[in-house]
């Protein structure tokens, strides 16, 4: 039987939930949008999320051997999460390098990688024995329990359980310290056997076993459940409680108990010749751990892991739908796949200097946007040569005088981070005879605390690179750019002082890259906004005329999956402008702008200009992204949330509900609720602590607001076909007058009614 190693083994996503959408919402009518009028698709941006094919279900049974796979061409991986990052990766080799591994023995074998989503790691061993996957190649281990026609392979690494718990929970260091504890475990998981003889083992140290029933893969609830129980205690994979460890701080890793286990892969007893030389394969991959070894090419080459550290931000890493992404990342990524390597990814605390985890041998190679210094070479590293040279220039709040020339500054205040290179700016600014208050912020308080600061008003101005000054007001139209006070300086990446032979080879790839069309594109992704998003344009309401060229496509697309077709076409305007040769500059394309891999994901090989197949696709993965949430939220709640998540991911509401409850919100609401969390996510002192890591969260705020007002102007000129609508109530009379407002332009730059329409504390969508 299959043993999962993760506090939680994932079940399906149901598919029966039927979302009843109310009609009459308290909303505001508008028409903005988020324009991306795109080149033709053979100029697509480049693909971020994995080339490979992804599938839900197999196109075809086989049972065959080595020879039978070479023949068809392809090999299939049954993955419980199809080769996507379940979380942010902050420092973890196992998980990396699955997806990594399997596709470079595919390469091996001259055939192409099909990735299969298990429901389950029992579904995968099913579908190895039924003939729908070839290989089970996930973060699980195999008893050869009578019954499974499986072989495991050599194991690709060794962990061990551990106990487990909170900061207020009892000490786990010594099971013989624990007296009367509760053992709490997840329903359906291997470690719940495992724990009833555990209390069998030692009845003096746990008392009771409490067993949680709650459907689902959310390890942060489980723990966060776990914690309300006084003296509780659970079990889980050591190897998996140190990456939950990388963002929960308050997570206590204890003793290990039990024998230890191997991690393996496997496939159909039938099929001897993939395994002997898939072993073969593995035995020659496979890498010890690579923490303590030399950071020098000889010893990164041997190994085959390359490790890059950096912090968890806008510019540098993150991920978003699903794709790992940042300009730091992307061009590590090219110089790792240059060398057959695979990428590492360390993530910094960002109150600790990459200086430091360079200089002390942690990490080969490193870079978040850096500037070069004499103070930073001092520290112990060398950089390479320029990637690309910013300024520095001022940023002040839309509510203040602009600063635009250097005598604007006299009499404001700059803000700066505490131990920055800005500090140093503004000081000199102050001895060139201007009359600005210098004013270093506490320790703990970053920068993205700083800029949100300067919005709010709690600051009067501070300063910023300027590659990232452009983005920070795409963002946040409450920020002004000012003048640049500091020339372009030099950005880099550093290694250990003295690397020469990695440090060579760094140089002749930033030379290589530095005005390579693809790197251009990469910078522009990241450094520049995008024009469409300010582009003035408003959708055409007109009553008794179709509301898009795609209304009989959407509708036969919403009824399938129960959705009211008119709140599609909200959304398609919002993604795509009903352009259906759109491309965002992730690569997202089609009416419903569907990442490629969502869209093979959902049964729909890319590429999706086609409208019927990019609105199937779209609705379908809506459809999806909804059932991943409790059939017990109210309908519109539901409907908010995966909005939010079609934009941003899943796993970035999920956190987003998590720290709304820490924050006294209510983790159901969307609008003034888990909203407000998720725009908090963009601050190192709440990303740090959340799994799925940094989001920008003004864009799915921003992005389901306007959906929603959109799709209550057009609830007032249309019929909704759904299957139940509630009765409408006599409308406010301030709702009355939503219609009898003039237009202003909104955020981006797009035509919608005065907010005065609202009466105060009356948040649209409530």
């Amino acid at each position: 039987m299959p043993v999962c190693l993760s506090l939680s083994c994932r079940p399906s996503p149901s598919r029966n939930a039927l979302l009843t959408l109310i009609a009459a919402l308290i909303l505001f009518v508008a028409g903005c949008e988020k324009t991306r009028k795109s080149p033709e698709p053979k100029d697509a941006a480049p693909e971020l999320e994995s080339q490979e094919i992804v599938a839900t279900t197999s196109a075809y049974t086989e049972t065959g051997d080595l020879d039978a796979i070479r023949k068809r061409g392809y090999i299939r991986f049954a993955n419980v999460t199809g080769g996507y990052p379940e979380m942010l990766p902050r420092d973890s080799i196992i998980n990396q390098r699955t997806r990594f591994l399997a596709n470079e023995f595919a390469k091996r074998l001259g055939v192409k990688p099909t990735w299969i989503i298990a429901r389950s790691p029992q579904a995968a061993i099913d579908m190895i024995e039924a003939g729908e996957a070839d290989i089970v190649a996930d973060y699980i281990t195999l008893s050869l329990a009578q019954g499974d026609a499986v072989t495991l392979s050599v194991p690709l690494t060794q962990t061990y359980r551990a106990l487990l718990s909170t900061t207020d929970g009892p000490d786990v260091s010594n099971i013989n310290k624990l007296k009367g504890s509760t053992i709490y475990l997840w329903e359906g998981t291997a470690h719940l056997q495992f724990g009833k003889q555990l209390q069998k083992d030692y009845p003096e140290a746990f008392a009771r076993i409490q067993i949680d029933p709650t459907p689902g893969d959310d390890t942060d609830h489980f723990l966060d459940q776990m914690a309300s129980y006084p003296n509780a205690v659970t079990i889980g994979s050591l190897a998996l409680a140190n990456e939950v460890a990388s963002y929960r701080s308050d997570l206590k890793i204890g003793q290990k108990v039990g024998d230890e286990i191997n991690v393996s892969w496997a496939v159909r007893e039938a099929s001897p010749d993939l395994l002997n030389r898939l072993n073969t394969f593995l035995t020659r991959q496979l890498i010890q751990d690579t923490a303590d070894r030399a950071p020098n090419w000889r010893a990164i080459k041997k190994s085959g892991v390359i490790r890059f550290a950096t912090y968890n931000k806008a510019t540098s890493y993150f991920i978003w739908r699903g794709a790992l992404m940042g300009f730091d990342y992307e061009l590590a990524k090219l110089f790792a796949d240059e060398h057959h390597l695979q990428l590492n990814v360390i993530v910094v605390p960002t109150h600790e200097p990459l200086t430091k985890w360079v200089a002390e041998g942690l990490a080969d190679f490193a870079g978040a946007s850096t500037t070069i210094t004499t103070k930073r070479k001092a520290e112990g590293v060398d950089f390479t040569n320029t990637h690309f040279e910013s300024g520095i220039r001022v940023i002040s709040s839309e509510n203040d005088s602009p600063i635009e020339t250097l005598a604007d500054l006299n009499g404001r205040t700059l803000t700066v981070r505490a131990h920055s290179i800005y500090i140093d700016t503004a000081k000199q600014l102050r001895e060139r005879g201007i009359d600005v208050k210098v004013e270093e912020a506490p320790e703990e308080v970053s920068q993205a605390q700083i800029i949100n600061g300067v919005a709010e008003g709690k600051y009067d101005a501070t300063l910023e690179d300027t590659h990232r000054v452009e983005i920070r007001a795409a963002y946040n139209p409450n920020l002004r750019v000012g003048i640049q006070v500091e020339e372009p300086l030099p950005q880099g990446w550093m290694v250990i002082r003295g690397n020469r032979s990695l440090l060579r080879r760094l140089n002749r790839f930033v030379k290589k890259y530095k005005n390579d069309p693809e790197a251009d594109a990469i910078f522009k992704r990241y450094f520049q906004p995008n024009d469409a998003l300010f582009k003035k344009a408003t959708a055409k309401i007109k009553p008794g005329e179709p509301l898009s060229p795609f209304d009989e496509l959407v509708k036969d697309a919403a009824q399938t999956h129960d959705f009211d077709w008119r709140m599609i076409v909200a959304q398609m305007w919002a993604e795509s402008s009903f352009n259906p040769k759109a491309v965002s500059s992730t690569g997202a394309q089609g009416l419903m702008q569907v990442m490629p891999g969502t869209a093979r994901d959902m049964g729909f090989p890319p590429p999706v200009f086609e409208p019927e197949r990019g609105i199937d696709a779209g609705v379908k993965y809506l459809n999806w992204v909804r059932d991943r949430f409790e059939e017990n939220l109210p309908a519109t709640e539901r409907l908010w949330f995966t909005l939010a998540s079609y934009n941003a991911g899943f796993g970035h509401v999920r956190d987003a509900r998590r720290l709304a409850t820490k924050l006294g919100l209510d983790s159901d609401k969307w609008f003034d609720n888990v909203e407000v969390a998720i725009r908090k996510l963009s601050e190192p002192r709440y990303f740090e602590k959340a799994r799925y890591g940094f989001v920008h969260g003004d864009e799915p705020v921003a992005y389901v607001r306007k959906i929603s007002h959109l799709y209550q102007s057009y609830t007032q000129i249309t019929s909704g076909d759904v299957s139940w609508h509630p009765p409408m109530k006599t409308p406010h009379h301030w709702f009355v007058s939503l219609f009898k407002q003039s237009v202003q332009f909104c955020q981006y730059g797009c035509s919608t009614p005065s907010t005065d329409a609202l009466p105060p504390h009356q948040p649209v969508g409530n």
